[in-house]
């Protein structure tokens, strides 16, 4: 059962990094404050640590995978700075939202966790 599905993944991985990029661009310029349950505006900054780990290990698995000679650092400071610049086009295009600096450290530290846990796995620059 765990082999179809690793295949799915493994086949789809661009696809899925873009999408899961896609989604959080999104959800940074939407207006989420009548949509989204309190409980999700509560815990803001740990959706932002989670939105930004699975967006670099996405990227992280799909170089790897696609065998694209990029150092995992590139996709560090892409991560980072794509966090940065949905905080600048909030603080720009909405007069909803508010960027603020404590987003852009929470999304850092998703970034640096995802980062952190590809390097020092047992298996060597490998995420899976």
């Amino acid at each position: 059962m765990l082999k179809p599905i690793k295949k799915l993944l493994e086949a789809n991985v661009l696809l899925i990094a873009l999408s899961i990029t896609i989604l959080i661009a999104f959800l940074s310029i939407a207006n989420l404050g009548e949509i989204a349950p309190k409980e999700v505006l509560i815990n803001d900054k740990l959706n932002h640590t989670i939105a930004y780990f699975f967006l670099t290990w996405s990227w992280l698995y799909t170089f790897q995978k696609k065998k694209i000679p990029l150092k995992e650092i590139h996709v560090v400071i892409f991560c980072i700075f794509f966090g940065i610049l949905m905080e600048f086009l909030q603080w720009t295009l909405t007069s909803y939202r508010t960027a603020s600096f404590l987003d852009v450290l929470a999304n850092s530290i998703g970034v640096l966790i995802a980062y952190v846990g590809v390097y020092f796995s047992p298996k060597k620059n490998q995420v899976f």
